[in-house]
């Protein structure tokens, strides 16, 4: 979760495709808890997560749709309300700070679990079966709130937020397409820049500085020059790149809380005819994979058409175990595309990729995000056709 907050005055959730998932499910309200699904429910991105270690807020949607959705926030949070919408009406305020001059803080509950009970008979559900992320939910805090809130039924809803993740809405796609782009642009900057005997150290800050620039909060960065592009998550070292050698760039990062993830390869100076073959091949697999990718297709399907130009093209020991991910809150969400008959959903946000590692050489790599849509492919990059030459 980016720590670059984007304020959220309308749902990220599919409000109407929630209810009805609960409906589905006999739950009365769904809650969540976790970094990632607190702000789907609730776009509240909480500063006291990343600073204190055991914070938690909980975020609670009602089946009912005349019931408010509600979403608790630690006294300090409650004045970045002044000026940071979120879309619940109700806003559950626990906890003490104070500001000279401002406002009060208004807490109506001590703790995280006590403002957790005012938040559910404020949603209509002081009683029911109610969804809770009891995969992620420590055992110590679900006993606390078991005798907090006795009459509540709580009930894993794990499964229910990872499957209406899998579709997202129009707001989550526009935070994606502003990350792909603008992380593709950054790569394409920094790799721009690199000379022979240019360090990795070098290129990442060029690297982090560009995706600075553009409003982007890096995630991860793996960057390999020449036989240490192979080592998959190679971090930057003081590695100085050489003559004909590859570079391998994957780098993820979050614009507003969405993620993106791309690949790509360069030859730094000079191409041998070999490497240039091996990028190509990678390629035409990228292309089969996504021209594979269609709503109501299956995973399967992309990966049998990934699997067959490398194959075709003489890399005999070419092989995978899936060909890309979604994307969103999360760098790695459902579906993965493996050799599965799992389905992939409109408004699917997919990274495929087709990486050929090999170890003491380097590693040939392309790597592309699309939106899935009833009746199209939206591609938001197009890595290059043939193996690009810097410095």
């Amino acid at each position: 979760m980016s720590s670059w907050p984007i304020p959220t005055p309308e749902p990220l959730v599919d409000v109407d495709r929630a209810r009805a998932a609960l409906a589905e499910a006999g739950l009365d309200a769904l809650v969540a808890h976790s970094l990632q699904n607190l702000f789907y429910l609730s776009g509240l991105q909480p500063l006291d997560y990343l600073v204190e270690a055991g914070a938690i807020d909980f975020a609670v949607l009602p089946a009912r749709p005349d019931a408010p959705a509600q979403v608790t926030v630690p006294a300090f949070g409650r004045y970045m309300l002044d000026d940071y919408p979120l879309w619940p009406p109700g806003k559950v305020v626990f906890g003490g700070f104070h500001i000279a001059g401002g406002p009060p803080s208004a807490s109506v509950a001590g703790d995280p679990i006590e403002a957790l009970a005012v938040a559910c008979r404020a949603a209509g559900v002081p009683t029911g079966r109610v969804g809770f992320e009891l995969e992620q939910l420590p055992v110590a805090v679900a006993a606390r709130v078991r005798a907090a809130l006795p009459e509540l039924d709580l009930v894993d809803a794990s499964g229910v937020l990872r499957d209406l993740r899998r579709r997202k809405t129009s707001v989550e796609l526009e935070r994606i397409r502003v990350a792909g782009r603008s992380l593709v642009e950054a790569i394409d900057e920094a790799a721009g820049s690199v000379r022979v005997d240019t360090s990795e150290h070098e290129i990442e800050r060029r690297l982090r500085e560009a995706l600075l620039a553009r409003s982007l909060e890096v995630t991860s960065v793996s960057l390999g020059t020449g036989p240490r592009g192979a080592l998959v998550w190679s971090y930057p070292t003081e590695r100085r790149v050489q003559a004909g050698e590859v570079i391998r760039f994957d780098i993820t990062c979050s614009y507003g809380g969405y993620h993106a993830d791309l690949a790509r390869t360069v030859a730094v100076a000079e191409a041998s005819e070999l490497d240039r073959a091996r990028y190509r091949a990678i390629r035409a697999s990228l292309e089969a994979a996504i021209g594979a990718v269609r709503a109501g297709g299956t995973c399967a399907e992309v990966f049998a058409a990934g699997m067959r130009p490398p194959r075709e093209a003489g890399l005999a020991d070419f092989d995978r175990h899936n060909f890309g991910h979604g994307i969103g809150l999360d760098v790695h969400e459902a579906p993965g595309l493996a050799d599965t008959d799992d389905e992939i959903p409109v408004g699917a946000a997919l990274c495929v990729e087709s990486p050929y590692y090999v170890y003491g050489v380097g590693a040939f790599m392309a790597e592309d995000m699309v939106i899935v849509h009833d009746d199209h492919v939206e591609r938001l990059t197009v890595a290059p056709t043939e193996l690009p030459v810097v410095g």
